[in-house]
């Protein structure tokens, strides 16, 4: 879970996509139902003083109905405020900033170690290790020797060539 909603008027949250209710979307938590709507990027304050129904394909399967029940029930105990909708991202810091190094970290630590300590190559890498074995990164070096670019020089960061780096 990145972010999540607390709908208060419900006019810019998400219904089936946005976390408002119960720490999952809508489209996770009702996935039947979900495959049977026709009309998306609905608000919650939409769905809320239209119904639900007039959001979906008319014919609905079995389990769809048993999770249209579940839903109406959830959205009769709903009520909205006069307040915005607030939206939090557990990658926010405490000033508002963005703040995601130590969930990258943590990420790589996961993917990365294995219970010996030793580092494990990811997929990618093992696969951009044997495009740089096999010379055939497409570096501007390789593009010149296939006359697909007319210079080896790298105008973004303006080396003088570079041959030297590939």
């Amino acid at each position: 879970m990145y972010h999540q909603s607390a709908a208060g008027d419900g006019q810019s949250t998400d219904f089936w996509e946005d976390i408002w209710e119960g720490g999952v979307p809508m489209s996770n938590a009702f996935p039947a139902l979900h495959s049977h709507v026709v009309k998306t990027g609905t608000t919650v304050e939409e769905t809320v003083e239209q119904g639900i129904l007039p959001f979906l394909a008319p014919r609905l399967s079995s389990q769809a109905t048993r999770e249209l029940q579940a839903l109406e029930e959830l959205l009769a105990d709903l009520i909205l405020t006069s307040e915005e909708d607030a939206r939090t991202s557990c990658f926010e810091s405490v000033n508002h900033g963005l703040h995601t190094g130590h969930q990258f970290r943590t990420t790589l630590s996961v993917i990365c170690s294995s219970s010996s300590g030793r580092v494990i190559p990811l997929p990618v890498s093992k696969f951009f290790g044997w495009l740089m074995v096999q010379d055939k990164l497409q570096c501007k070096k390789n593009l010149l020797r296939k006359h697909i670019v007319d210079s080896a020089v790298c105008e973004p960061f303006f080396f003088e060539k570079e041959q030297e780096r590939c």
